[in-house]
């Protein structure tokens, strides 16, 4: 009766959703946190329902079967998976082969645990990492940018200084300097 006890707390306290699948598909068992997963109100609506546990891409469901053919498990696969609204979420899954003694899949044993969450926070990582990028992308640019229109505004410098007031250089140098000093940031800003 303790070991019942037992397991039937941990059964109804765990996160991650746990079930049992028969060798033709049919879910045999899920536990309460399953059921909640995939948007059931219990895990007896789960089993009543033939599609209870719906894959994203049924290609990476076939993916997951014929690895575990070959190797008898699998390991921490991120699987999308849809809600029984229609809502997708993001599982780690492992799952282990039961075979009979001639070796036959009888069932699998699976756990589910939701990381849509930890999916989330990596995108955003990532893209905050290529707004970094480019950030400091576009202030090399900038600065560049800002040294090249430096030596422009000191060669129109040196025009406008070895040429009289009323030579028309002078006026071309004054027009290159006008243009460059507003392209130029403002060094307060910088």
């Amino acid at each position: 009766a303790q070991r019942e006890d037992l397991l039937a707390s941990i059964n109804r306290n765990v996160n991650e959703g746990l079930y049992r699948r028969t060798s033709g598909g049919r879910m045999a068992y899920v536990n309460p946190a399953f059921a909640r997963m995939f948007g059931y109100d219990s895990p007896e609506a789960v089993l009543a329902d033939p599609e209870g546990m719906r894959y994203v891409d049924p290609r990476r469901h076939d993916a997951l079967e014929g690895a575990l053919a070959l190797k008898g498990r699998v390991v921490n696969e991120e699987i999308r998976f849809r809600r029984r609204d229609g809502s997708d979420f993001w599982g780690l899954v492992s799952i282990t082969g039961i075979h009979d003694a001639r070796g036959v899949l009888v069932h699998e044993d699976g756990v589910i645990a939701d990381v849509t969450e930890r999916k989330a926070l990596e995108e955003q990582f990532r893209q905050s990492q290529k707004l970094e990028a480019v950030g400091k992308l576009a202030g090399g640019v900038a600065h560049d940018f800002n040294n090249l229109l430096t030596v422009v505004l000191g060669y129109a410098d040196e025009i406008r200084a070895s040429c009289p007031p009323t030579d028309p250089v002078s006026d071309h140098a004054r027009e290159i300097q006008s243009a460059a000093g507003l392209m130029l940031p403002d060094p307060i800003t910088m």
